[in-house]
């Protein structure tokens, strides 16, 4: 009688791993676009272990889903949201390098994003000094595109930081100037 349980239990299981493998839930094997070595992934990735976005990050470059310039963006850009000091000079030696890369010589958005992850660096460090050196490079190429908000805050950062680097009556001349622009109507 025991037998009989034990052969009609795993009968009932035989059964049930035929009836799951009838073909109606086939798994295929993601393409090469579907898989998690893509920007977005990396970055998400980032947020809970940065080693694994890099190592993400190396793979996506490898299979082609990142360019040569998209992965040093996001190499710099995982590198610039660390603590560790080493970290930090290495996405400046990055964007400082991708300043000058073909890509974005023409591209003032390019530019714009490299220069505020420089900004961030600075202010992270506090290197006050660079800091001042990438914000009045924004500043001027806000001005050189037009986009006299971004420019008149980023001013109004040159300001506050020149205070700090005991410029104040300059600082303030500054604050005073950038606060006049973004209060004026229709600014903002």
């Amino acid at each position: 009688m025991k037998q009989a349980i034990h052969l009609f239990i795993y009968s009932m299981i035989v059964l049930a791993f035929v009836r799951c493998g009838d073909g109606s839930s086939v798994r295929h094997l993601p393409h090469l676009g579907d898989t998690p070595y893509q920007q977005d992934s990396i970055l998400v990735a980032y947020a809970t272990d940065p080693r694994r976005a890099l190592t993400l990050l190396d793979s996506a470059w490898l299979l082609g889903n990142v360019s040569d310039y998209r992965a040093q963006f996001i190499r710099a850009k995982i590198y610039s949201k660390s603590l560790v000091e080493q970290h930090q000079d290495s996405a400046i030696l990055i964007c400082k390098a991708l300043l000058s890369h073909n890509s974005v010589r023409n591209e003032p958005t390019e530019q714009m994003n490299i220069l505020d992850m420089l900004i961030a660096i600075s202010r992270a460090k506090p290197d006050y000094e660079q800091y001042l050196h990438w914000a009045m490079q924004k500043a001027e190429l806000c001005q050189q595109q037009g986009e006299e908000t971004e420019r008149w805050r980023t001013e109004a950062d040159i300001g506050l930081v020149m205070t700090h680097l005991r410029q104040v009556d300059e600082g303030l001349r500054k604050l005073d100037e950038a606060i006049d622009h973004l209060d004026s109507p229709g600014s903002i």
